[in-house]
C-alpha cells in the first residue's frame, strides 16, 4: 500500500459527495473503475446493498464496535473489503498518488476500514437536515431506519432525526477514534467558498491542489434545492428542526 494512507469520503444520500469524489480524484486519489453516474465505484453497491443492513440489525449503530458484529458477519465484511481495496491499490494509473473510494455508506463500514486500514483519512461529508429531510433520494434512509435504535418513521421527522443521528455517532466516533484522520466538510461550505474549504480538505488529507482539482472547483455552486425547507409551514418548519437540532446546532446550521 502507498505511504501515505487511503481516502474514503462517505455522507447521508443527497449530501453532495460527488462533487468530492471528482474533486478528490482530481486531487490524485485514485477510486476505481468503472464507476457509476453518482461517481463511485460499480463494485460495492453488491456489496454494501445486503452487508450494511446486516452490519445495522446486528448493531443498531453506524459505529459499532468489532466484536459485537457476528464472527461469520465480521470476517466475510472485512475479506470483501481487503480484497476490493487491493484491487483499486493494484488497478492504480500512474499519475495517482493515492487511493481510496466515495460511497455514502461508507458512513456505516467507518469502523472496519479504520481497522483495515489504520492510515486511513475518512471526510465526512454533512449537508443542512432540514433539506436532507425533504430530499428524495432516501434510498439508505429507508432502508436502515427501523435497525437503528430507536426507530425512525419513514416520514420527514423520521428522515430528520436519522439525519442527526447517524451523522452526530460518526462525529464524535470519527474525532474521538481518528483524530487528525477524521475530516468534517460542510457541503454548503464547498459551495459558498470553493477554494478555501477545497484547500483546507486538501491539506487535512496530506494532498496538494492541482489544476484539475482547481478546474473542479471552479464549477461548484449552490444547487437550486438549497434551502427547500423555507418552503414548509411554519409549524412544519419547526418540528423538522427540533427534531434535527442536536446535529444541527452541532454543525452549526442554526
Amino acid at each position: 500500500m502507498s505511504a501515505a494512507g487511503p481516502i474514503f469520503i462517505g455522507g447521508t444520500n443527497g449530501s453532495g459527495t460527488r462533487i468530492y469524489s471528482r474533486f478528490f480524484e482530481a486531487a490524485g486519489v485514485f477510486q476505481g473503475e468503472p464507476k457509476n453516474y453518482a461517481f463511485e465505484p460499480e463494485a460495492i453497491i453488491p456489496f454494501t446493498r445486503p452487508e450494511v443492513p446486516k452490519l445495522m440489525a446486528a448493531t443498531g449503530s453506524p459505529t459499532y464496535d468489532l466484536e459485537s458484529i457476528p464472527n461469520r458477519l465480521r470476517e466475510s465484511s472485512l475479506s470483501w473489503l481487503s480484497s476490493f481495496a487491493d484491487e483499486i491499490y493494484e488497478s492504480r494509473p500512474s499519475g495517482y498518488p493515492r487511493w481510496g473510494w466515495k460511497h455514502p455508506r461508507n458512513l456505516f463500514l467507518t469502523a472496519l476500514l479504520n481497522h483495515l486500514f489504520p492510515d486511513s483519512f475518512f471526510v465526512h461529508v454533512v449537508r443542512d437536515g432540514r433539506d436532507m429531510a425533504l430530499a428524495p433520494n432516501k434510498g439508505d434512509f429507508r432502508a436502515l431506519r427501523k435497525l437503528f435504535r430507536p426507530q425512525c418513521d419513514d416520514n420527514e421527522i423520521g428522515a430528520a432525526r436519522f439525519w442527526s443521528h447517524v451523522n452526530l455517532e460518526v462525529w464524535r466516533w470519527g474525532r474521538a477514534t481518528l483524530g487528525s484522520r477524521y475530516i468534517l466538510t460542510k457541503f454548503e461550505d464547498l459551495c459558498l467558498d470553493p477554494r478555501s474549504e477545497g484547500a483546507r480538505i486538501l491539506s487535512a488529507a496530506e494532498l496538494q491542489p492541482t489544476e484539475a482539482s482547481e478546474q473542479i472547483l471552479s464549477t461548484v455552486s449552490l444547487p437550486v434545492t438549497t434551502g427547500r425547507w423555507l418552503n414548509m409551514s411554519d409549524k412544519e418548519r419547526e418540528k423538522i428542526k427540533n427534531t434535527a437540532l442536536p446535529a444541527l446546532s452541532q454543525f452549526r446550521y442554526v
